[in-house]
């Protein structure tokens, strides 16, 4: 109901050159998402839109600043005591929602539930050489490894801390949709796939927050969440098309923003059964996808190629490989099939995110629409984004041998390659998709390794694998283009966070 009245306002405003206010209170700010939720445990969901509303239910170790620099939250400090040893020293007077002390015990909690395998947190892949955390005294908290782990804070620090007794009173199913956290804003009411509301938490340990209410709104439709922005029912839109900016922009009430995104496009493939479990056939098949005509026609020319799955700031990309690795070669594509033994094009399942990406279902099908440009019969299945990741895991659990692909993005601020690589790529990811040893073997030895200077060159080893092995099809680099109100005083970041304690009324 919510989208199709945001349409129809849409064309009244466009038809009309009007303005549209009184929708929203001054007190308040309402974001409209492009991807639903499936939890508000952020404990278990690692999604960045997610990460908007977790922000203000909760609160991290740390958080990054607009020059996205690590600034003490929860964490005012901390030191590695060896190789296998850390020790935290935590905020005092911090208070849960519910009047409680937040303590060393509750982080120890969050940490070691998530190391839980049957938890099924999207975290784990993130923090997995953890092997306990503990709390030493109230303040205090140590964490213990199986392994050295240059990078275990960037990663903890993204994850939202819980309070343990608020958890163990409700149970996981309860709190998941009933939270209750530390941060500057309190649940009051999630109406799965449409919408999250939240009030202000006026005991916070930072002050008052800047608004006394905050909503966001799960509006997939690209059209639909433009027309709640032109309406005044929404402050802030995110993912916004590249051909709706310019609409945006005509209103001298409202500022269209785009900043360069931490975030990359790719296309895994299936390569570990099937045509694609054949390194020839996955370079094959990225020769036939033209990325420069995906960047120009599906993102109105806003993106830059790149050769692996993130932008290059990601520490270990490998600055000596060649930007677009596979440019646009039909001649060379199908010498490789050939060579592979495939001397005809052959059926492709496509498989593609709806609403979590800008302009992705477009880009899914400009994708089949090249494969299909040479012959390939592709089939294109698009699905809502909880519905989607959670199959695109399941599938290293199917047994066919089907040509199946799944389009992507990643993007996250630790800035650093060993974390999807470890997540996506390694044998016994989360995904699980390719299964190379020796990439395996070195990304390991990667995130053991405490000398930042080797384990530089081990990641660009490693980045050097996975351009000739193309277990992904490389893509692009995003752009985020976001729509603001000109109420609102927010400058967007790079790293995809609606920080709501960032923002202020003009």
């Amino acid at each position: 109901m919510r989208d199709t009245r945001s349409v129809v306002l849409l064309v009244l405003c466009v038809l009309l050159g009007g303005f549209v206010f009184g929708a929203v209170a001054q007190t308040r700010v309402v974001i409209g998402n492009s991807a639903s939720i499936w939890t508000l445990d952020g404990s278990l969901d690692a999604n960045r839109q997610g990460a908007s509303i977790y922000s203000c239910l909760y609160d991290y170790l740390y958080i990054r600043d607009m020059e996205q620099t690590w600034q003490p939250a929860l964490c005012l400090s901390h030191k590695s005591v060896d190789d296998l040893t850390w020790e935290f020293t935590l905020r005092q007077g911090v208070r849960t929602h519910e009047g409680h002390e937040f303590t060393a015990e509750d982080v120890a909690f969050t940490i070691n539930r998530i190391m839980e395998v049957g938890v099924g947190s999207q975290w784990r892949a993130y923090i997995s050489p953890v092997s306990k955390a503990e709390a030493v005294d109230a303040h205090t908290l140590r964490i213990t490894t199986t392994t050295p782990f240059p990078t275990l804070v960037d990663n903890l620090a993204l994850i939202p801390m819980l309070p343990k007794g608020a958890f163990e009173r409700a149970g996981a199913t309860a709190f998941a949709s009933n939270p209750v956290g530390t941060g500057p804003y309190k649940f009051v009411r999630w109406v799965t796939g449409e919408y999250v509301q939240l009030r202000a938490n006026p005991d916070h340990w930072r002050g008052s927050p800047p608004f006394e209410e905050v909503e966001f709104r799960q509006i997939p439709d690209d059209s639909a969440r433009l027309g709640a922005l032109l309406s005044g029912e929404v402050d802030i839109i995110v993912n916004v098309p590249p051909e709706l900016m310019g609409t945006i922009s005509a209103r001298r009430d409202l500022r269209a923003v785009s900043v360069p995104s931490i975030r990359g496009m790719y296309v895994f493939f299936d390569a570990v059964r099937g045509p694609f479990a054949d390194s020839r056939v996955r370079q094959a098949i990225n020769y036939l996808i033209d990325v420069d005509e995906l960047i120009e026609t599906v993102m109105g020319g806003l993106g830059t190629p790149i050769n692996n799955m993130v932008p290059p700031m990601y520490i270990g990309n490998n600055p000596y490989l060649p930007a677009s690795p596979y440019p646009y070669d039909p001649t060379r594509a199908f010498a490789l099939l050939r060579a592979a033994g495939y001397d005809k094009p052959f059926e492709i399942v496509l498989n593609g995110p709806v609403g979590r990406y800008v302009k992705d279902r477009e880009l899914t099908l400009a994708i089949a629409g090249q494969l299909e440009r040479h012959g390939f019969k592709v089939t294109y299945k698009g699905q809502e984004w909880g519905v989607y990741f959670r199959e695109l895991r399941a599938r290293q659990e199917e047994k066919d041998d089907r040509a199946v692909l799944y389009v992507l993005g990643y993007g996250a601020p630790h800035f650093d390659l060993a974390t999807p690589y470890n997540e996506f790529l390694r044998i016994g990811s989360k995904i699980n998709l390719w299964a190379n040893g020796t990439f395996t073997n070195v990304l390991d030895a990667a995130m053991r390794e405490m000398n930042p200077v080797i384990r530089v060159a081990l990641l660009n080893s490693a980045h050097q694998m996975v351009v000739e092995e193309a277990p992904i099809i490389f893509l692009f680099q995003l752009t985020d283009n976001y729509g603001i109100n000109g109420r609102i005083d927010w400058t967007p970041r790079s790293d995809e966070m609606v920080w709501v304690l960032e923002m202020k009324l003009k």
